[in-house]
Order: structure tokens, then C-alpha cells, then sequence
């Protein structure tokens, strides 16, 4: 290449090449058929229809809902530098050119961010301006705002990766959703209650704060850990959609001294009885809880589902409730197949019986683990605390009934 513009852009088509060919392996013609092109035709029907009639159902659902879906797209800002290992042979040797290479991968990043934030606000521009009233100088501003939060977080991201390690890097990661949250809730405060000129200078208040991250990631002396990350970012459609087929297998890591699980530190057996079934749900279950990882996104659908609740009126709390047990049975399947199809499973010569069994007992289980805590909350929001302890009672019979009829149809 004679410039670092013409290698970027050389990088940038094989990058969307390569993930076009990734999802290529997923959405044939037959698919993109009968599943793609009426959906998004579907979606396109849909937009024009807003701008003329407002939905009916639109009346139940609360303007804070709207808003959290830009908080959903903020907190998923990255930005892709395109370096490759290679490039400590070649471009170190050239003066100046993996700077200048870092620099292009930011731009584009920030340039993807604004068109993703254009794209969705353009989209929910008829709910916002006609059912919401909300003026168009003001939702020109939220956008704006939006997507200088998104590049905030996409550079964060990058700063914290290169510079903490374990714990403190997710440490540092919640604190920073943590303040974007809250200056997003702020913003939207302003936005709603007093003119935009002041909602405005809060924008101005944080740009700032891109500026010394920007300068940060342009340094060159992370190039191994900008690498990795690059590679990480290249391959992260190609791991969700290895982990939907399950057959994505983790990497085996060293152990770590002095680190223990939360529960079941001894690996006790759970059930006297020692057959096949009880073995496979023991495993289920030890695998779940035992894992920081399972807890937290568990523990992140479950406060999810339980501010759905506290949101809808009464009638809907009901049925959001029946679905939140349906939705967590699908959900819990997956900590179940990655356990049946784990190497160490694999080793035993179990049938086809005891997966059933396994599986009829170990699902509701685990979706108990999460179905308790919202029957719970839902009991204490809508009638106090002896709908608490009564919702409690009746969502342990009802989830583990209705999480067996899942499983038994599934």
C-alpha cells in the first residue's frame, strides 16, 4: 500500500467482506426469503403507517421505555482499530503509520456511531414528534447527544481495556455505565422539563471528556492488547452464532490461586440418591451458580424483567409475568446445553433417557433461581407485603409447572 488511507480502506472492505461471508453461513436465500426481506418490509410498511396513525397499543407504553432504547445503543458503543500482528514487522518500520492508522479506525468508528443513532432516531421520529410532542430542535439535541455519550463509552471502553486487568477492568466498566446512565437520566430531565438550551450546555459539558480518550487510544504503546481486542471485536458474530448452534467451546484457563465460587465451594453432592438424572441436573446446577459469568447475565435479565413489571399497570403485570416464566425456561435451555454438550459431560456414556430426565428437572430448577425473585418483586409493587410472600408461594408452583410444560414440549 502507498498510504495508510488505502490500507485502512483496504482493512475496512475485507472486515465488512469477512462478516458478510459470517452471516452468509446463517442467512441462505431461503431464509433471507421468507424471514429477512418481509420483516424488513414489514418494518418499512410500519414506519410510514406511524407518521400517518398512531397505534393503539403505543397509549400503554410509558415515554420511559422509548428512552431506554438509545441507553441500550449507547451502552454498546466500541470502537474497531484495525491492526493486525503483521503490522510489527511491516508499519513500525514506516514513520508514523499505525498512529495514523489508529486515528482512521477512530474516526470511522465515531462516523459508524452517528449513522447508527441518525438510523434509530429516524425510525422513532414519528412516535417522539406526533404521540410525544416532543419538539424537533429537541430531538435533534437528544440524538446529537446520544451519540457523542456512545463514542464516550466506545473510547472508555478502549482505555480500560488497555490499562486494567481482571476485577478492576469490570469494575471500571460498571462505574462508567453506571455515570453514563446517570447523566443520561439527567439529560432526559432537562430534555422534557426545561428548554434546550440548557439540555444543550450539558452536551458541551461532557465533549470534553472524548478528547483525552482519543488522545489515549492514538498512543502506540499498547499495539499487542489493540491487537487482541481487534481480533476479539472480528470474531464476536462468529462466537454468538457458534454459541446459538453450540458448538462454541471456551477456552481452558489457569487456574487462579485463592479463588473460589461463590456457592458450592466443596462440590457437595445435591441429592442422596446418585442415578444418571440427578447427576446431569447436579452438574446443571453447579454450573450455573459456580459461574460469575452465568450469575451476572441471570442476574442481569431478572432486573430487567423486573423493572418491565414495575412499569406496566396491573392487568399487564399478569401476563408479563406468565411470559417472564416462559422466557426464562428458553432461556435457562441454554445453560442446559451448554452443559450437556461440555467435553466432561461428553465423557460419560449417558442416553438419551437420562438427558430427558435430566433436563425436566434441572430447567425449572434453575429457572426458579429467577422466577422467585420477580414473582416476589411483582407481589411487593402491586399488593404489599403479603402479595409478596403469597406471589412467592404461588410463583414456585406455577414457574416450576409452567417451566415443565416447556420443557416437555420443547
Amino acid at each position: 500500500m502507498t498510504s495508510v488511507t488505502k490500507l485502512f480502506f483496504h482493512r475496512l472492505y475485507h472486515e465488512w467482506k469477512y462478516q458478510l461471508s459470517v452471516w452468509r453461513t446463517v442467512v441462505d436465500w431461503t431464509v433471507a426469503l421468507y424471514l429477512v426481506i418481509p420483516t424488513l418490509g414489514y418494518a418499512i410498511k410500519t414506519y410510514f403507517d406511524w407518521w400517518k396513525v398512531q397505534p393503539a397499543w403505543i397509549s400503554h407504553i410509558p415515554f420511559t421505555y422509548f428512552a431506554v432504547i438509545p441507553l441500550i445503543v449507547i451502552l454498546r458503543g466500541d470502537v474497531r482499530v484495525f491492526v493486525e500482528e503483521a503490522d510489527q514487522l511491516f508499519l513500525f518500520q514506516l514513520d508514523g503509520w499505525i498512529k495514523r492508522l489508529r486515528k482512521l479506525s477512530i474516526v470511522y468508528s465515531i462516523s459508524l456511531n452517528f449513522a447508527i443513532n441518525c438510523l434509530l432516531f429516524s425510525y422513532l421520529a414519528p412516535i417522539f414528534l406526533l404521540y410525544y410532542k416532543l419538539p424537533l430542535i429537541k430531538l435533534i439535541i437528544w440524538c446529537f447527544s446520544c451519540f457523542v455519550l456512545k463514542t464516550i463509552v466506545g473510547l472508555s471502553k478502549q482505555v480500560i481495556y488497555l490499562h486494567f486487568y481482571g476485577w478492576r477492568q469490570g469494575l471500571a466498566r460498571l462505574l462508567t455505565f453506571l455515570l453514563i446512565g446517570g447523566y443520561y437520566r439527567v439529560s432526559l430531565f432537562f430534555l422534557n422539563s426545561i428548554i434546550s438550551s440548557i439540555f444543550a450546555i450539558l452536551i458541551l459539558l461532557i465533549l470534553p471528556i472524548a478528547i483525552p480518550l482519543y488522545q489515549e487510544i492514538s498512543k502506540n504503546t499498547s499495539f499487542l492488547k489493540d491487537v487482541a481486542r481487534a481480533q476479539t471485536m472480528k470474531l464476536r458474530y462468529v462466537s454468538l452464532i457458534m454459541r446459538a448452534a453450540f458448538i462454541y467451546k471456551r477456552k481452558s484457563r489457569p487456574l487462579t490461586i485463592n479463588k473460589r465460587p461463590w456457592i458450592f465451594q466443596r462440590s457437595k453432592p445435591l441429592f442422596k440418591e446418585r442415578n444418571a438424572a440427578n447427576l446431569l441436573t447436579e452438574a446443571c446446577l453447579k454450573s450455573v451458580i459456580r459461574s460469575e459469568t452465568h450469575l451476572v447475565t441471570y442476574g442481569q435479565l431478572i432486573v430487567l424483567c423486573i423493572a418491565v413489571i414495575w412499569s406496566f399497570p396491573l392487568d399487564w403485570k399478569w401476563a408479563l409475568w406468565l411470559g417472564f416464566a416462559v422466557m426464562l425456561t428458553k432461556f435457562v435451555e441454554l445453560f442446559w446445553q451448554e452443559t450437556k454438550n461440555s467435553e466432561f459431560v461428553k465423557l460419560f456414556p449417558w442416553t438419551t433417557g437420562d438427558y430427558s430426565k435430566a433436563a425436566s428437572k434441572a430447567i425449572p430448577l434453575v429457572m426458579l433461581i429467577g422466577f422467585l425473585p420477580i414473582s416476589f418483586a411483582f407481589g411487593i409493587l402491586s399488593y404489599s407485603w403479603s402479595g409478596a410472600v403469597t406471589l412467592l408461594i404461588v410463583g414456585g408452583v406455577v414457574g416450576y409447572f409452567i417451566a415443565k410444560v416447556v420443557v416437555a414440549l420443547s
